[in-house]
């Protein structure tokens, strides 16, 4: 599982880019927008207020992946077994 992880980018951050850039705009004292791009804004935040804000909200991400994986596994199962009676 850990090798999953290290091999594909992370979605935390685009995640966190994301939210930056659909939030309420933030502009620079020079009027320019704050955050324009995902990479820029990435890249920012990093900056400003370090690397671990980019993993703002990934535990309760991953805590909804587990139950939401069992309920679609759950359903699946359940839809495969009435289809293999209702149509043979």
């Amino acid at each position: 599982m850990n090798l999953i992880f290290t091999i594909r980018p992370q979605p935390a951050p685009y995640d966190v880019a994301k939210s930056r850039i659909q939030g309420p705009l933030v502009l620079l004292p020079c009027g320019a927008e704050k955050y324009t791009g995902a990479h820029q804004t990435m890249m920012l935040v990093a900056k400003e207020e370090g690397k671990g804000a980019l993993f703002k909200g990934l535990a309760p991400k991953l805590m909804r992946l587990g139950p939401s994986g069992a309920i679609m596994m759950l359903v699946y199962e359940t839809l495969v077994e009435k289809f293999a009676v209702w149509f043979p």
